[in-house]
């Protein structure tokens, strides 16, 4: 916990556990969210190329 020792100890009690497991899930669907899309253009991208060759 070092690294919220700058934190004062009211605004450090409200970091639970529940808001770094939301924080890591809303981390994990924006990934996919970004993974689907650039996979997404990607595959517009070689089916037009595909397609005009």
């Amino acid at each position: 916990m070092r690294e919220y020792t700058h934190l004062p100890p009211a605004e450090l009690h409200q970091l639970t556990d529940e808001d770094a497991c939301e924080a890591i899930w809303r981390q994990f669907v924006c990934g996919l969210y970004t993974g689907c899309v650039l996979g997404l253009c990607a595959g517009v991208c070689a089916a037009s190329l595909w397609w005009m060759g």
